[in-house]
Formats: C-alpha cells, sequence, structure tokens
C-alpha cells in the first residue's frame, strides 16, 4: 500500500493533473516510481491518447524510472467523466458534474475507481515485471480525492495470461470483474 508515502508534493502533482482535466475534458497522467526506500516521484505528464497503455509514449515514460535508478510502481491518471457528460448532454460543468455523481451514486459506484481495464494492465505488467502493479485515479468530479489500487501478491501465470487475453476485448471499460478486484488492495487518498 502506499497512502503512507504520498508526499505533499506528489498531492500537489494530482491535484494538478485533475485540475487540467478540469479545463480541457482530457485524460491526463503519469507514471509513479519508487526510490529503495520507497519515496515517490512521477514521471513526464501525458495526455489523451498518449496515456494509453502500449503506446509508445507510455512506453518511454515507463522506461524513465528505470533510467533514473528508480522502480516502476505504476502510474497515474484522470477519468474525465464530467467532460464527457458536458459534451454528451450539452450541460454547463456543475450540472454535468452532479449528474455524474447522481448516477455514480444510483449505481453504487466510485468515480476513482479504475476501469476493469485499467487493473488488467496492472496485473499484465506485474505479470511482464514491468510494474509492481499500483494504479491510481482521479476524476473531474472530485479535486480532493484519488484512489489507489495495489496488487496484493505475485501473479499467477494463469492470471497474467488472463488479463493478456482480456485486454483485447470490450470487458476494458466496464467496472472491474470479481476475479480481477480479488488480486488488489484499494485505498482513498485524501488530497487536502
Amino acid at each position: 500500500m502506499i497512502k503512507n508515502k504520498i508526499t505533499p508534493e506528489l498531492k500537489e502533482r494530482f491535484r494538478n493533473e485533475i485540475a487540467l482535466t478540469i479545463k480541457d475534458g482530457k485524460e491526463h497522467g503519469f507514471i509513479l516510481c519508487s526510490d529503495n526506500e520507497g519515496n515517490l516521484t512521477g514521471t513526464s505528464s501525458c495526455m489523451g491518447d498518449m496515456c494509453e497503455i502500449g503506446s509508445e509514449y507510455v512506453e518511454s515514460l515507463l522506461l524513465q524510472c528505470q533510467t533514473k535508478g528508480l522502480n516502476t510502481l505504476g502510474d497515474f491518471h484522470t477519468h474525465p467523466h464530467v467532460a464527457m457528460t458536458m459534451k454528451r448532454f450539452n450541460l454547463p460543468f456543475e450540472e454535468a458534474k452532479n449528474k455524474v455523481i447522481a448516477r455514480a451514486k444510483d449505481v453504487r459506484s466510485s468515480l476513482t475507481s479504475p476501469s476493469n481495464g485499467d487493473l488488467l494492465n496492472q496485473i499484465a505488467f506485474k505479470y511482464k515485471r514491468l510494474t509492481s502493479g499500483t494504479t491510481c485515479i482521479g476524476t473531474d468530479a472530485f479535486t480532493n480525492k484519488v484512489e489507489c489500487w495495489t496488487i496484493k501478491e505475485k501473479i499467477s501465470e494463469k492470471d497474467g495470461r488472463k488479463a493478456i487475453s482480456e485486454l483485447n476485448t470490450m470487458s476494458v471499460a466496464l467496472p472491474p470483474q470479481r476475479w480481477v478486484k480479488k488480486l488488489f488492495a484499494s485505498e482513498v487518498i485524501d488530497l487536502i
């Protein structure tokens, strides 16, 4: 778990990326790195399609940790729920935000939870030994919290191969599947 290792500087970085998402309606993020003492930092930022796992840009961000002699912990990125609702329903920000929050309450969903694809990527990355298997999510609906999910233990070959296989399906945008969720521990990071 990383909650106790989040520095004020990293909290500020989370807030800045969320603010950018509010401003332009696009996904923003960066790769999380850690040194041998567990101190956390982030790489250069990515935006929109550049943040897609598997993109050349994200692959170069993964290498940024290693070239600095750091471990690659995982990633942080935002989900532009409000921006998508504004665009879809032609609503002003506050109305769209209220609609998004109400919908999340109706379906008992957390807006800061990762998608199934976010978690499948971390399983695949940990299985391939590219990261430690942590993803942190922020949203344009809340500026005061981030949710981080970390893989609890070593990934079995069965789970690693299953995650890689499922990354090529439509299940990536869905809420996390039960078999995926049980591999992770989650925590909410207060940004205030």
